[in-house]
């Protein structure tokens, strides 16, 4: 028997499917009947898992956690936004296309934002329609940058392409530039990096924003602002030039392991490779005065007067200018993977509603001795079971410590005893909120040594006690049966069904 689905839930780990196989996922109460976990995630096929022999195949389409019972692992609701947009919503950068998905970076304007999508397209979204436009058949692009009024797209083949206001050329790419490997746009002006690790700008030029020092070379990044471009080293340095005087070409002494650069308006900004941010330049709305404490960063963003920050943990830190709402981090934003800043407005790209979490174990002398997170997952309202199992031994127990919506550790109960190799864990997945519901989804079941002319119906059911019939009953004209259903918001189990 293989089983197909199709849409959007949760794939189960390549662990959990082993298990499966070997029957720890196989709930006793259910024990005369074949239960199969049904993924929606990415429409892949999992050949012969199991061979229907019984009367009723049971197909869960949501995962018995541990064989001690059925503990759901529900499906995500698309209803839940990828992008969420705030601040400023005066040109409609704050109402992202209804639905949008796949989508990996993230760059915003002065009234327009950019979404580069999975597959290498751009979306972007603005009430102004000329920003709003994306060059017909762009395809393969690998990185964008936005300007205060334009927009630039660098394909994976190495070209530029730039679209907006023109007003000062800052959308006419040098034909001669040679293959491209970063981009990075200010204001008014755009910046690459050749492939040899030189800069070349184009746009306005009023105070040398886009000459870049002579003889620089070994770049790896570049952004700019109004009066100012700066460049990332590969060495892990910042350059900056612009205006003679500004203070945000004061790159601080002691800056030499950064890792990212952000530009603000007159604003410098690089993450170090420990994790903390570094900020230069005009502080009138504290756009430079990081909070204290702030730790574990992983990506930084910069507008015209606010700064906004990516922890480690999916958190977002803003500060600066606040009076369009820029800088206050919505209520209850669930985990984020990407940020974006634009005048007046801060974008981010979340992750789903909920990741599982993993972990490994160690042993010393038949002992287990420590369990360390590895992926701390989230969307945890509740601290998840735990299950130690493998290695030769028995008896280890451990319990989960959650912090906001993360598993942050695993406390040791039970050493246990007699292991020869470090046993496999097992973290619970998060509990989905009560209010996320399956959206209708397309599950394809193919079944093999069906009984010729018997007739068979598909079965759903919320609580499997009570079950209802799902599409009609359909006849096997062959020993073998493709059948396409679709599935309603609340059906989460589902069994097939042969007559007599």
């Amino acid at each position: 028997m293989r089983i197909y689905s199709f849409g959007r839930c949760l794939k189960p780990p390549k662990k959990w499917r082993t298990r499966l196989l070997d029957g720890f996922l196989h709930a006793p109460q259910y024990a005369e009947e074949r239960i199969v976990f049904v993924h929606t995630a990415n429409h892949q096929e999992y050949p012969s898992l199991l061979q229907a022999k019984q009367v009723f195949l049971t197909i869960l389409i949501e995962l018995a956690l541990f064989a001690f019972g059925v503990v759901p692992v529900r499906c995500a609701d698309t209803a839940f936004p990828e992008v969420v947009v705030w601040g400023d919503g005066a040109t409609g950068e704050n109402d992202p296309p209804s639905g949008i998905r796949g989508v990996s970076a993230l760059a915003m304007g002065n009234r327009h934002v950019m979404a580069l999508r999975s597959d290498g397209t751009v979306t972007l979204w603005s009430n102004h329609p000329f920003l709003a436009e994306v060059p017909p058949g762009l395809s393969g692009v690998a990185s964008i940058a936005a300007g205060s009024l334009f927009s630039l797209a660098l394909k994976s083949d190495g070209t530029v392409v730039a679209w907006g206001y023109n007003d000062f050329q800052q959308t006419e790419v040098p034909p001669s530039i040679g293959k491209i490997r970063a981009i990075g746009a200010g204001s008014y002006h755009a910046l690459a990096v050749r492939e040899d690790g030189t800069v070349v700008g184009w746009g306005l030029d009023s105070v040398g924003q886009i000459e870049p020092p002579v003889g620089l070379s070994g770049v790896v990044a570049v952004t700019g602002g109004f009066e100012h471009s700066l460049a990332l080293l590969g060495n892990g340095k910042v350059v900056a030039w612009g205006r003679k005087g500004l203070p945000q070409l004061q790159v601080p002494a002691t800056l030499t392991n950064a890792i990212a650069i952000a530009a603000g308006w007159a604003t410098s900004v690089a993450l170090t490779s420990e994790g903390r941010v570094v900020a230069w330049g005009d502080n009138a709305y504290q756009q430079t005065s990081v909070p204290e404490g702030l730790s574990n960063v992983v990506a930084i963003a910069a507008a015209n007067i606010h700064t906004v920050a990516l922890q480690r943990d999916g958190t977002v830190v803003a500060w600066g200018d606040n009076s369009r709402g820029q800088s206050a981090i919505p209520p209850g934003l669930r985990s984020v993977r990407a940020i974006a800043a634009g005048d007046g407005n801060t974008g981010v790209i979340l992750d789903g509603p909920f990741r599982k979490a993993t972990g490994v174990s160690q042993i010393t002398d038949g002992l287990i001795v420590n369990v360390t997170i590895t992926e701390s997952g989230f969307g945890y309202t509740n601290p998840p079971l735990v299950a130690i199992v493998g290695g030769g031994g028995a008896g280890a127990a451990a319990t989960a410590v959650i912090q906001r919506g993360r598993v942050v550790a695993i406390t040791l109960e039970n050493a246990g005893q007699g292991y020869t190799n470090a046993p496999t864990v097992l973290i619970g997945a998060p509990i989905t909120p009560a209010e996320l519901r399956m959206r209708v989804a397309r599950v394809s079941v193919e079944l093999s040594r069906l009984a010729l002319g018997g007739t068979y119906q598909l079965l759903g059911s919320s609580n499997m006690v009570d079950w209802f019939g799902v599409g009609d009953p359909f006849d096997a004209v062959d020993d073998s049966l493709t059948q396409e259903f679709e599935l309603g918001s609340t059906r989460r189990y589902f069994k097939l069904q042969q007559f007599p």
